[in-house]
């Protein structure tokens, strides 16, 4: 498979398992709200977020609506693209490969640490989750949801700033390893439907 064909599948994949929008959180699982909130933020509000993919070689930013309650794609929506073609080593990517197929959890951690240190180890282990050719396809999006979901987004609000952290980090990496996408955060108020926050976090920037 090429490169980009390989993230296509990883895109479909997303979708089969549910786990490119959420609600109150990232994907398909879900989590109660924590009682620890910013005290301007209404105790009804929960983080929405959303991971929009390329399709022909650039991906588009998803917005919430309002008027809908959900993600939709605004009419004539800006397309980035990824500006690097860096490729990871071939022996890190084949041990990375391993770990995200066999053992999710784990795999979690470790991208969760990465994007925390950023640059190469963030570069190799956003590389191989978006390229990894699992036996079982639930290895790469359980290794994205058990990061992105459990480490950072339950959906509470006091995990915004953690959450668009996160996502800049992939966002970053994903551009120097030449995968377009993006990430779209939204702290939606549960009780009146407005949007109180939203932000974009995408490749190309």
């Amino acid at each position: 498979m090429t490169h980009r064909s390989l993230c296509l599948a990883f895109a479909c994949l997303m979708l089969a398992h549910g786990a490119l929008a959420g609600n109150n959180s990232q994907g398909g699982r879900t989590r109660k709200l924590l009682a620890s909130q910013p005290s301007a933020v209404p105790p009804t509000a929960s983080v929405h977020t959303i991971l929009s993919l390329a399709l022909n070689g650039s991906a588009a930013c998803e917005m919430w609506s309002e008027e809908f309650g959900s993600w939709g794609m605004p009419s004539g929506a800006k397309q980035y693209v990824a500006k690097g073609k860096t490729v990871p080593p071939a022996a890190d990517l084949k041990k990375v490969e391993s770990q995200i197929c066999s053992d999710p959890k784990s795999a979690a951690k470790q991208l969760t640490k990465s994007l925390q240190v950023g640059g190469a180890q963030a570069q190799l282990w956003v590389y191989s989750l978006m390229n990894a050719n699992c036996t079982d396809s639930s290895g790469p999006v359980d290794t994205y949801e058990y990061s992105s979901i459990d480490a950072v987004n339950p959906g509470d609000p006091s995990d915004l700033a953690a959450t668009k952290a996160y996502f800049t980090a992939f966002a970053k990496a994903a551009d120097v390893v030449g995968t377009p996408l993006c990430f779209s955060v939204a702290l939606v108020d549960g009780a009146t439907g407005k949007v109180l926050e939203q932000s974009t976090h995408h490749t190309g920037s």
